[in-house]
């Protein structure tokens, strides 16, 4: 962080308490300079603009967006690289970036080095929110097998001491890197902050006790929720974010939802294509406001949020989500078309005992795979299970038990304890 870019982390810091006029011609400025780029740079939404008619001048503020369709990651990466990056910038100057591929298709990302900076300094702002102090010491674990992170010169200042750990490696390296550190703050993905909470506990550690935990990309069981409070003690905080629209929202204590990030990106929730009304669900799609190398316009982030028809109680200005409910193939749906979000099976499978973890897997649209790696099952508790996921689910449903001794997912992975095979076709 240059002097330059402490500026940019200011006025992003005072955004969040302008009043939501103020934060909507923001976003509105923002959108106008993003689609006169692309249409003059980035080929993919120029000829999409041209084939409807559309000039840069008609979309003007969120509303207008309406007139564009919808962009998924299967279209994009059925398009030549030439076609949907900015041909005004060199992409070897540029930041490179994998999605995690939960879909089964990751995709490698362009983005400007300011726009990355900018983007950085958005989760910044969240971790600030959310009650980090400039001088704690983060622990961020990352999902890359090779770490080479230079100290930044704010460091030896004391400011944002960051120490980067591999989620690839053993953990007992994570215990080791731990204990050195001594970190207040933890950041990473919550399968993986679950498993150093276990390796804290086994290894019987009593004094490492982080002030918050930032956790991100699932959903936040019972029982992990109980291990965290047991094993860290501090508070926790969930993050909202993904690598085509950075950081997207950051939960609230006081508001009881998640602030957007409405300086930064455009979120729209719909239901089959229609803007939904607070406190209704729909799918998440993004325009990312700082994505000029790679532009994200109409995105389908493919997840699954509730508007929120509270008005922020905190003085910030940021419009609010209620929840967020995972991934679109983390819903189960049903022959009839209803779809059932992971948390009832959350729910369900925290009532029973002897199981260590589960996964449940919608192989065909009535099968459904359930791994159970467990403790001390008993007969009677999988014919609980049985009943409870055939009352949720319905008799059509054909309920499969498959028992494991351990579920193997690679740390870094987003691990989903719901997932459809039918959804993600």
């Amino acid at each position: 962080m240059l002097p330059h870019h402490a500026i940019h982390l200011y006025g992003l810091i005072r955004n969040q308490w302008k009043n939501p006029e103020t934060i909507k011609k923001i976003q509105e400025r923002k959108l106008r300079k993003l689609i006169h780029y692309v249409y003059e740079n980035v080929p993919y939404y120029r000829n999409l603009f041209d084939s409807l008619k559309i000039k840069p001048f008609d979309i003007r503020k969120k509303e207008d967006l309406q007139f564009l369709p919808l962009t998924s990651k299967r279209q994009l990466q059925g398009l030549p690289l030439k076609d949907i990056t900015s041909n005004a910038l060199r992409l070897e100057i540029c930041k490179t970036f994998y999605t995690s591929g939960t879909t089964g298709i990751p995709m490698q990302l362009y983005y400007d080095p300011h726009d990355v900076t900018l983007m950085n300094l958005s989760w910044v702002r969240a971790f600030l929110a959310g009650g980090m102090k400039p001088w704690h010491k983060l622990a961020d674990f990352k999902g890359m097998k090779t770490l080479h992170r230079k100290k930044a010169w704010y460091e030896y200042l004391g400011l944002l001491r960051r120490r980067e750990i591999s989620a690839w490696d053993a953990e007992e390296k994570w215990i080791e890197e731990i204990r050195k550190w001594k970190p207040q703050v933890l950041i990473g993905y919550v399968r993986t902050l679950r498993m150093l909470a276990e390796a804290v506990q086994r290894s019987g550690i009593k004094e490492f006790k982080p002030k918050i935990i930032f956790h991100s990309s699932a959903i936040l069981d019972e029982a992990t929720r109980r291990l965290f409070s047991e094993v860290f003690q501090g508070k926790r905080v969930d993050i909202y974010g993904s690598y085509e629209g950075g950081c997207l929202a950051w939960e609230c204590e006081i508001c009881s939802g998640y602030h957007l990030c409405s300086d930064m990106v455009i979120v729209e929730v719909l239901n089959q294509g229609k803007p939904v009304a607070p406190g209704e669900t729909g799918e998440v799609v993004i325009t990312n406001l700082q994505s000029y190398a790679m532009p994200f316009i109409r995105y389908k982030q493919e997840d699954q949020v509730t508007l929120s028809g509270q008005e922020p109680r905190c003085g910030r200005g940021l419009e609010l989500l209620d929840s967020i409910h995972g991934r679109t193939d983390d819903f189960i749906t049903l022959q009839n078309g209803q779809r059932i979000s992971p948390q009832p099976f959350l729910y369900l499978m925290e009532k029973i005992s002897g199981i260590r973890q589960w996964r449940a897997i919608q192989e065909k649209m009535n099968e459904l795979n359930v791994e159970i790696e467990p403790s001390e099952l008993s007969h009677e508790s999988l014919t609980l299970i049985k009943e409870s996921l055939k009352g949720l689910l319905g008799s059509e449903m054909n309920i499969h038990f498959i028992l494991v001794d351990s579920i193997k997912v690679d740390p870094p992975s987003k691990f989903r304890f719901v997932s459809s095979k039918i959804n993600r076709s």
